[in-house]
């Protein structure tokens, strides 16, 4: 049996052939590709030589119009002499439609005696501002009502500018020196001024009145050409208007905020190519006919039957036949792929078998775990949980937690928040361990969980979904929290312990200084304890001291901060005081102190001593050195009782 190179060596032989016909589909190509660049140079070269003369002539009008100031200026400045040099210059130049001299104040007249003012001519500012000779945009003639475009020079006395001088050329003069420099056999040559507002075009309708920037209609090609002209860039570009393609040559007019474009149709261009078309067109065709048909049946005989044997085979493996095999009889290359095809088969069976084993293995822990074990996508979606995930946030199934919970960030997270800081983790670390946060029940009811969690990608490394478990550490944040209270209360009175008060009243000395706020520290003493300990025992001590603490939370709000020094000395500091809050509490104290005396039910009476001091922001003071005042104003209390 031949080799399969063997019957390679008959495509080539056709391949060759087939290759002529490429070769004449790339020499169009690159002849196309001669002709457009060619005609692109053209209009380049055409659109800066005309740009070039615009900018001379326009010069030459400046050049003009210097002369005529330097002449006024050296004139007597009578406004008879001056008309009569703008009359003299009006004649030399009867395409003028004026010439006019203004004042400082744009008081203006002209050589015809018209008088105007021109004070809101951008070009007379224009002059006013930077002491040279200025070509403005279009403007509308106060004596024609036509446009035209204003060439002016400022007049000079020293280093003085007294007046302006200038001459209005109208812009169909301007149309016709433009067609003196282009061949207008294509109608194409407009000139945009920097706003994008077209000014010199063939067709008269759109001078002054079309601009590609505001006209919704205008292809976006053409809009981004007019967008480089008027940022003074020049080039070629391809746009569409009125759905005809065409290729634009553009450049700035120097000494002016225009600029030119001219342009050609794409047919027109490519027309150049119709002697061409036909040879090299239809050489190829006629060729590759010719060689398909020989391809063809080569192929059909040799490579396609083999190869379409092998294509079914495939198919039915996938359709789950994993038992097929290719019968060939060949040694060539395809008989040894499909060797390699039946050992696939096999490889593919005993592999999807331990699979298969594997993924039951996978079942059963997913299904059984003591931890909650999840998929979810970045958007916030479950894609799977396992069963215990679902029971630990009271949901029936992981089905019914799947289908209610569609945004885990914002139904699932007590705070959002931390599914963001999980989020941005994952992408940047890849991997998450420990994460604690608090997720929400079905019921509402919040549970605390630690998360661990990796990123599963694609092989484009594109982000799939997260997966990971969970740990329900509920009970083990309870009893944190737990011990954190108790390390910060008294056990016997429920109020803050010397530690607690200290730490929170140290905070607040802070915000106090930044506030500008005054405080109030009352320093207080069970008087007579040790007498109650003595005779009632200290169960009736304990008690005494729970009233006085059930008293204090009377009296004092929830914000003051109120605490148990240690034995029978209780500390409060009352935030956000005024000088009245001093006598206003000390009075409240001891009418509380009087109605639990009234209740009676034991065999003594409550007296309290106390030392008050006001914490001054504005002259702070440490903690320890307003509780030292404190207590010894409590002292000097409780001496004088005594």
């Amino acid at each position: 049996m031949k080799s399969i190179r063997a019957k390679i060596v008959g495509l080539v032989v056709a391949s060759l052939t087939f290759a002529f016909s490429i070769y004449s589909v790339l020499l169009y190509i690159n002849l196309k590709k001669i002709i457009v660049n060619n005609q692109e140079r053209h209009l380049s070269s055409l659109a800066a030589a005309a740009s070039q003369d615009i900018a001379l002539w326009l010069d030459g009008r400046k050049r003009e119009m210097s002369a005529l100031s330097n002449s006024i200026s050296l004139s007597d400045n009578k406004q008879s002499s001056i008309k009569a040099y703008l009359r003299i210059h009006a004649r030399t130049n009867p395409e003028y439609e004026m010439v006019f001299y203004s004042n400082v104040r744009g008081e203006a007249f002209t050589s015809s005696d018209v008088a105007a003012n021109i004070i809101d001519r951008a070009y007379f500012q224009k002059v006013l501002a930077t002491g040279r000779a200025v070509v403005s945009n279009p403007v509308v003639s106060h004596q024609s009502k036509l446009p035209i475009v204003v060439i002016a020079s400022p007049v000079k006395k020293g280093d003085f500018i007294v007046g302006v001088v200038g001459c209005a050329i109208p812009i169909d003069y301007l149309s016709q020196q433009i067609s003196n420099v282009v061949p207008l056999y294509t109608k194409s040559v407009f000139i945009v001024q920097g706003d994008g507002t077209t000014i010199i075009h063939a067709d008269r309708k759109l001078v002054l009145k079309h601009n590609a920037f505001k006209d919704p209609q205008v292809d976006p090609s053409l809009k981004d050409v007019v967008g480089r002209m008027i940022s003074h860039k020049k080039g070629v570009a391809k746009y569409v208007y009125d759905n005809i393609p065409k290729y634009l040559a553009f450049t700035p007019v120097p000494g002016s905020d225009w600029s030119l474009a001219i342009n050609v149709p794409v047919r027109d261009v490519l027309g150049q190519l119709s002697p061409v078309n036909r040879l090299i067109v239809g050489t190829p065709i006629f060729v590759v006919i010719l060689t398909s048909i020989l391809i063809g049946f080569l192929l059909i005989v040799f490579i396609v039957r083999p190869i379409t044997n092998l294509r079914d085979k495939i198919s039915m493996v996938e359709c789950g036949d994993l038992d097929t095999q290719v019968e060939h009889v060949s040694r060539d290359e395809i008989g040894q792929l499909a060797d390699s095809f039946n050992r696939m088969v096999k490889t593919i069976k005993y592999e999807r078998k331990k699979i298969e084993q594997s993924e039951e293995k996978y079942r059963n822990l997913f299904e059984n775990s003591m931890v909650g074990i999840f998929q979810t996508t970045p958007n916030g979606q479950f894609l799977s949980a396992n069963p215990f995930l679902a029971r630990l946030f009271g949901y029936d199934s992981p089905q019914e937690m799947m289908m209610q919970l569609s945004d885990v960030g914002q139904q699932h997270y007590a705070d959002p928040k931390d599914r963001d800081f999980f989020r941005r983790t994952l992408e940047k670390e890849e991997v998450i361990r420990g994460f604690e946060t608090r997720l929400l029940k079905k019921d509402g009811t919040v549970r605390w969980a630690s998360l661990t969690a990796r990123a599963v990608r694609d092989y484009a490394g594109e982000l799939i979904y997260y997966e990971g478990t969970l740990e329900d550490i509920t009970e083990r944040k309870r009893l944190e929290q737990q011990l954190h209270k108790m390390s910060l209360t008294d056990e016997l009175t429920g109020l803050y312990n010397r530690r607690g008060f200290i730490s929170l009243s140290e905070q607040q000395l802070k915000i106090a200084v930044r506030t500008k706020k005054d405080m109030h520290l009352f320093f207080i003493d069970l008087d007579k304890m040790k007498r109650i300990n003595d005779r009632l025992g200290h169960k009736e001590g304990d008690k005494a001291l729970i009233e006085v603490a059930a008293i204090l939370k009377e009296v004092f709000r929830g914000s003051d901060i109120i605490g148990r020094m240690g034995g029978d000395e209780f500390a409060v500091l009352v935030i956000d005081t005024t000088y009245k809050t001093e006598k206003v509490l000390k009075d409240r104290l001891q009418r509380a102190l009087y109605d639990h005396n009234r209740l009676g039910g034991r065999n003594y009476q409550l007296d309290l001593s106390m030392g008050i001091e006001r914490y001054d922001p504005a002259n702070p003071c440490s903690l320890d050195e307003l509780i030292a005042r404190a207590d010894a104003s409590m002292y000097k209390e409780k001496r004088e009782k005594s």
